[in-house]
């Protein structure tokens, strides 16, 4: 029927309806087989050489939702649709969500989303089938970026049925209300304000219960845009979140690092009220922020560099900012072991005693499931120890810190155990290595007491 209509003007009346009632028949058979025939079917279509299979009545639903595009909005807006891989993430349960999205952009950049339309996706977001809520509330995410949320007066309706579905016992309809909550600050950004307190307490408890993944990186994600949008203090409840995210810092999920430093960044915008307690935290941090710019995820090493360079301000020591700012906002950034150098150098002089307990920071990634990030330690620990010194940073436990880098010269990894032995050695030829040798517990040699705490014989708080 549709490629017998020849006048466009007809088919673009009847084309927002239409596409309305497509993409709600994709959504009831997404997932679905086509039913086998019954036994006399089947014998009646082999007599007559017809081949019996299983067809996939979401594919030929979306054939149709597909052909109604083209004949309606011309091929080259269902060929940017096939290009961007829209049909087979619509096809699939497990994407369907996000190939929704995608449809849902481009309608709404053509302008033909109607109230009706807008209406019968609304009355999706409450059905009883997970699907159409899914659908619904993905559609309604993308509608959170587009003007027509405030020409229609929809926005309070919206925001209230978001807050709702990130309650739904769905994940995905979670997902795609924090994805929705996130997008009012290109939709409504002069409406956040008014409305931020309730965005963001549903945000937080998207992003930081204990949940899948998933959910929680799309929090972190709306959050970290809304947070850029604000720009100023957004009450105590920061001070929660910035604890949550430091304890993603580590996750073996390259999104949420990756998310979580992007939100730490996000947040130096916004504590200028609040700048001892953000202080604290940047210090606190500084030490896993400057290993993992050798992550071995090059998006998270790229936005452990951004979030380096938005936060280093608040460190209060102006011979380190600058060159951490050099390092990560200059047109020439500097390599790793140049920066650690810098930093290592200029802290010595403005504050000895944060050596320490970078020290310490840097040994607790001696145990990382990636060796990049031990050999990044590993040569950062070497750095600080030249740097530091036992009146400046008596405190470091050297006998544990080289029975550690012995057990570390034994790796799985080549690269962890060359740079784990150097680092070693450098330091027993070192100031810390005389100092050890000299309160040697009654005469025994350095290596004598590593080898000891290596198997066990001696606790390292004996020395």
């Amino acid at each position: 029927m549709l490629t017998t209509i020849h006048s466009s003007p007809v088919l673009r009346e009847l084309l927002p309806g239409l596409l309305c009632a497509l993409l709600e028949q994709v959504v009831r058979t997404v997932g679905q087989d086509m039913p086998m025939p019954t036994a006399s079917i089947q014998r009646r279509q082999l007599r007559k050489g017809q081949v019996c299979t299983v067809g996939n009545p979401c594919r030929l639903s979306m054939e149709t939702l597909a052909c109604a595009i083209a004949n309606g909005l011309g091929e080259k807006v269902a060929a940017d649709l096939c290009k961007v891989g829209t049909w087979p993430l619509l096809e699939s349960p497990q994407t369907h969500h996000e190939g929704v999205c995608q449809l849902a952009r481009a309608l709404l950049l053509l302008g033909i989303i109607t109230p009706q339309f807008i209406g019968r996706v609304l009355q999706w977001t409450s059905s009883t089938t997970e699907n159409l809520r899914v659908t619904g509330t993905a559609f309604v995410s993308q509608l959170m970026c587009d003007p027509v949320i405030e020409e229609q007066k929809l926005l309070k309706a919206v925001l209230s049925l978001l807050h709702q579905r990130a309650r739904d016992p769905n994940n995905l309809v979670q997902q795609m209300a924090a994805r929705g909550l996130g997008n009012i600050v290109y939709g409504a950004p002069e409406q956040l304000k008014k409305h931020q307190k309730a965005v963001l307490e549903t945000l937080f408890e998207a992003s930081f219960v204990p949940t899948r993944p998933e959910l929680m990186e799309e929090g972190m994600r709306a959050l970290t845009h809304i947070f850029k949008h604000l720009g100023t203090d957004v009450g105590p409840l920061v001070e929660d979140a910035v604890a949550h995210i430091r304890s993603f810092f580590n996750h073996d999920s390259d999104s949420l690092r990756t998310v979580a430093f992007a939100l730490f960044g996000a947040l130096a915008g916004c504590m200028k009220r609040r700048q001892a307690f953000y202080k604290r935290q940047v210090r606190q941090s500084l030490g896993t922020l400057l290993v993992h710019l050798e992550d071995p995820n090059p998006q998270v090493a790229k936005e452990c560099r951004t979030t380096l360079g938005l936060c280093c301000s608040y460190l209060g020591l102006r011979r380190v900012q600058a060159a951490l700012a050099f390092h990560t906002q200059g047109s020439e950034q500097g390599k790793q072991d140049q920066l650690l150098q810098d930093v290592c150098r200029h802290l010595a002089k403005e504050k000895p005693t944060l050596l320490e307990s970078l020290c310490q920071a840097a040994q607790t990634h001696y145990s990382s499931p990636w060796p990049e990030i031990q050999v990044a330690a590993i040569k950062f620990t070497g750095i600080l120890m030249e740097y530091a010194t036992p009146r400046s940073a008596g405190q470091i436990k050297v006998a544990h810190l080289l029975s550690s880098l012995q057990t570390l010269g034994q790796d799985t990894s080549q690269e962890v155990q060359d740079v784990a032995t150097q680092v070693s050695e450098t330091i027993s030829k070192s100031a810390w290595g005389s100092m050890l040798q000299e309160e040697g517990n009654h005469g025994r040699t350095l290596p004598h007491i590593a080898s000891l705490l290596c198997f066990g014989c001696l606790k390292p708080h004996s020395i």
